[in-house]
């Protein structure tokens, strides 16, 4: 479980926590059954809150929940999100 910002900054891609073997099936990033609020420090690992907002209002981006002005993202939708983007390289 996360601790704070610090948590979230060390599992950035550029530190290859996210760094999969080929072949191997698909990591979970984020819980399943939970809802991330836009303020979790576990969706640092995808962007920031503003680019998150700016897709929101292109209609881009992975899948949400809106309760009046509350936003959450459930931990199933990001994981299929992020897994939808992954690039097979030949090396």
């Amino acid at each position: 479980m996360f601790t704070g910002v610090s948590d979230a900054l060390y599992l950035r891609p550029r530190y290859g926590a996210f760094r999969q073997m080929k072949g191997e099936m698909p990591m979970k990033r984020f819980e399943d059954d939970r809802y991330y609020p836009t303020t979790a420090p576990e969706l640092g690992v995808l962007c920031s809150r503003g680019t998150l907002a700016q897709w929101r209002h292109r209609g881009v981006g992975p899948p949400y929940i809106r309760f009046g002005n509350r936003v959450l993202y459930k931990g199933r939708d990001l994981n299929e999100w992020l897994d939808e983007r992954r690039v097979e390289t030949a090396a």
